[in-house]
């Protein structure tokens, strides 16, 4: 091949632009011809050194630049520019340009095609899907973007900084990758390729969605996509692909709950029917455990199981699992509720003579049993429901159970799972897609699918933070780069009644500068008479209520780190109970209602004198009093002097996630052992006299409030609940061991726990906050105190065996749960030796 050779040279000696386009030209004319893998890695190795790593691309004009990003899209190309990519000690614009004639590559509609067209065997196919639809490119990408995301560029590098940062999204990333596959006529290959994109997004909400946008775009595309692919699938494939359909849909047609739009059920029906779903038992599985309020989609499924005649078979298999011992004990309430809901509904399409024999089912009889058996009222009751349907629908005509109360919420329990669709109304429908349409988040018609949306170089707008040096002390700043075009921001808040103006104003950058800069200044003011006190409670009720529509990164942590400067600085004034206040009222979602109980604990955390690392510490000197920057550091010693940003992002808070808890944090619940740095004494002298009145008992009297049985919300009830107790359970921690209402406070607690009891029906989470809560008042509280509440511990000892002896799905919750158990019982022996208490005497 001395004529690639010749031209290799040729690029090499750094030619001009003309010449470099007829290289081009002749290298692509080779590149079709017959190159053993060495040669095309080689080819590819000096292209992209000679005209990418340097910039020369970017001076080339369209048509030659057409040829090099053609040249380029293969599977060597692709290699030889993510290698660059690893090198390291590359500068910031090789690195840039490697990005570009990559994302470039990806843009064009032929290019993955092209790619696997050029495949010779199933190896090279595999490493082609590792490359591009597993994590290897991706990650390449994702790491330059870190790498060069906190370092200020030029124009042109800021141009290319842009588009690479698009792409290191993942969901972005699917999406492009998903349309060029999909834009092609669909073969093996290439539905390998998207079944492998699902595996690499399949722990990805929103990348699953573009996935599936892309899969959906026309009715033409989706019917060949299905044809190839669904034979194809593997059994493991099909139940990922399965799980992340039905969950897609699930999400598109808003069926999480209820549907506002029965009629598009014809549509979801459509939809289901072509992708031939025929494990029945694992998709209504999954249903009733990921989405168990979706009473929609589980009369969907009954209807698909119905028109393939499954549905006496699949109800067999469920009804085993709806009696069995283990299920009932072990499982959520919701997802026994929904597979009592589809139960009910597969009966809807089951002949009558066919259920005459179900009603004589072992299992169904077992079931019963084991239903009335269980401590929970509500489990008892779908225990009844589905024999009693059964009966009623059966040649035998009646009921089982009749009492007052009862058949009139049977009634409307099994109303409910009425079928909005029957197969006659089913097969007068034809699909609507542009239904399906009308719900795709990104609407691309037949245009590519672009990164950017102009041709032309657009001008970026850089913004950054300012510094505490730029807030307190501009005349001191150092200059702009003059190279970087910078965004006027808006003039830093002096005082609160601005800041408050820029907490209710919705301006992007006023609500982040004051987001940023609120802890500080709040914390600052608290020292220079009563400017806090006037605006505490407007400060509070601002914060409560911001919700995140500029996606602002870590906007929690910073909602949370000043409400909690404005509960420490003005908490002599009650700013706790107000808090609590705005708790109980207002149209606040979970996720800040949950917010709320956060900032108040770690608010009496930081105020007993514990430093929680979520939380920023700030200094409280005022600027005024204080000389300019660079002259007070002249009076330092000459050691460095230790402080916090003020504007510096905390680190991300782990306790909410879109309005469900994640984790919390051990550290709220920790001794001073753990690592958290604490001080010798509480910050205020009156703390120990002001926590139960200006913060446990206005959350008890909360409790009481609201009936004593814990948050009424629907699905999401157990975990607002349980974070109210752990919440409790804190504030006494801090209580400990100088507050003279401890005795009251245990007490008041241990009285919650007897109504948690009594209304307890499962939830693993509000088992776990009385644990704990039962494990801080044993560890801390003397012998006296605990006399008081003998009877009750004794009980809650009882009930906690209970628990234990039904077992838990969660392995640790059980070591903490017999831990405390033990725990339980050597108190009560030892208050029986001590104060010569019988078992329940006072």
């Amino acid at each position: 091949m001395d004529l690639l050779k010749d031209q290799l040279t040729t690029l090499s000696d750094q030619p001009s632009i003309d010449v470099l386009s007829g290289v081009l030209a002749k290298l692509a004319e080779i590149s079709n011809g017959e190159l053993s893998d060495a040669q095309r890695l080689n080819m590819s190795n000096v292209v992209v050194v000679n005209i990418v790593d340097n910039g020369i691309a970017s001076l080339l004009n369209t048509t030659t630049r057409n040829q090099l990003t053609e040249l380029l899209t293969s599977r060597s190309g692709l290699s030889v520019l993510i290698s660059r990519l690893r090198i390291s000690n590359q500068s910031d614009s090789m690195l840039l340009n490697c990005t570009e004639i990559i994302t470039e590559i990806l843009e064009q509609e032929n290019s993955i095609s092209k790619v696997v067209g050029q495949k010779r065997s199933k190896l090279e196919l595999n490493a082609i899907k590792a490359m591009i639809t597993g994590s290897k490119l991706f990650s390449a990408l994702s790491e330059v973007y870190v790498a060069l995301r906190t370092k200020t560029l030029d124009k042109e590098d800021s141009l290319k900084f842009s588009r690479l940062e698009a792409i290191s999204v993942q969901a972005t990333y699917v999406g492009l990758i998903s349309a060029r596959i999909l834009s092609q006529e669909p073969d093996s290959d290439l539905m390998e390729l998207f079944v492998d994109l699902l595996h690499f997004t399949s722990g990805n909400q929103s990348g699953i969605d573009r996935l599936m946008d892309e899969l959906l775009r026309s009715e033409v595309r989706y019917n060949e996509a299905m044809l190839v692919m669904i034979p194809k699938l593997t059994p493991r494939d099909r139940h990922l692909f399965n799980r992340c359909f039905l969950g897609y849909i699930i999400r598109r047609f808003g069926l999480e709950y209820s549907s506002k739009e029965p009629a598009s059920l014809y549509t979801v029906v459509n939809l289901l029917l072509r992708a031939k779903i025929r494990d029945w038992e694992h998709t209504f599985e999954y249903i009733i455990k990921t989405y168990p309020q979706s009473l929609d989609m589980i009369k969907v499924i009954g209807l698909l199981v119905a028109l393939e005649g499954k549905q006496g078979e699949l109800f067999a298999t469920l009804l085993g699992k709806w009696a069995d011992t283990y299920f009932i004990t072990s499982t959520t309430l919701s997802t026994q509720i929904a597979l009592t809901q589809g139960l009910l509904t597969l009966l809807s399409y089951i002949p009558q003579e066919q259920i005459s024999e179900m009603s004589s089912d072992a299992s169904l009889l077992g079931g019963v049993t084991n239903h009335m058996e269980s401590p929970s009222e509500k489990i008892r009751f779908i225990g009844m429901v589905l024999p009693d349907v059964v009966y009623s629908r059966s040649t035998k005509g009646s009921a089982i159970f009749n009492m007052d109360g009862y058949s009139t919420a049977r009634d409307d329990f099994v109303k409910a799972m009425q079928p909005y669709l029957t197969e006659d109304d089913f097969k007068k429908q034809p699909l609507e897609w542009s239904q399906i349409e009308d719900r795709l988040v990104m609407k691309v018609g037949g245009q590519n699918l672009s990164l950017v949306t102009s041709s032309q170089p657009r001008e970026l707008t850089i913004m950054t933070v300012p510094t505490e040096q730029e807030l307190f002390d501009p005349e001191d700043s150092d200059d702009e780069d003059p190279t970087v075009s910078r965004k006027e921001l808006p003039s830093t808040p002096i005082y609160l009644r601005e800041l408050l103006s820029y907490l209710e104003s919705d301006n992007y950058d006023k609500l982040d500068i004051s987001l940023r800069l609120a802890p500080t200044l709040i914390r600052q003011k608290s020292k220079l008479g009563s400017e806090v006190s006037h605006y505490s409670e407007s400060l509070l009720t601002a914060l409560v209520g911001l919700r995140n529509n500029f996606s602002i990164e870590n906007f929690t942590n910073m909602v949370m780190n000043a409400i909690v400067a404005v509960v420490v600085s003005d908490f002599a004034n009650d700013s706790s109970i107000f808090l609590l206040k705005l708790l109980m009222s207002g149209d606040y979602s979970l996720q800040q209602r949950m917010m709320i109980l956060s900032s108040l604990s770690i608010s009496i955390r930081e105020l007993r004198g514990y430093e929680d690392d979520i939380i920023s510490y700030t200094k409280t000197e005022f600027p005024s009093k204080m000389l300019p920057q660079k002259t007070h550091g002249h009076f330092q010693n000459y050691g460095q002097i230790d402080r916090r940003r003020e504007l510096s992002a905390p680190a991300p808070i782990e306790v909410l996630t879109d309005g469900i808890v994640t984790r919390m944090s051990s550290k709220l619940l920790s001794k001073d052992n753990s690592g958290i740095s604490t001080v010798a004494k509480p910050k205020i002298s009156s703390f120990y006299r002001s926590i139960g009145p200006k913060a446990f008992f206005p959350l008890t009297n909360i409790w009481y409030a609201i009936g004593g049985a814990g948050f009424q919300i629907g699905s999401y009830s157990a975990i607002l609940t349980s974070h109210f107790l752990k919440t409790l359970v804190i504030i006494l921690e801090c209580a400990y061991p100088s507050c003279i209402e401890i005795p009251d406070m245990v007490r008041t607690l241990v009285d919650i726990y007897i109504s948690v009891m009594k209304s307890y029906d499962g939830d693993m989470p509000t088992l776990e906050s009385v644990v704990v809560g039962l494990s801080v008042i044993l560890d801390g509280t003397d012998s006296a105190t605990l006399s008081t509440v003998f009877a009750e511990l004794a009980t809650i000892r009882e009930w906690l065996e209970v628990q234990f002896e039904h077992g838990l799905q969660d392995e640790t919750l059980m070591a903490k749960l017999a831990k405390v158990i033990i725990s339980l019982q050597e108190t009560i022996d030892k208050l029986r030796d001590t104060y010569m208490l019988g078992e329940y005497s006072q």
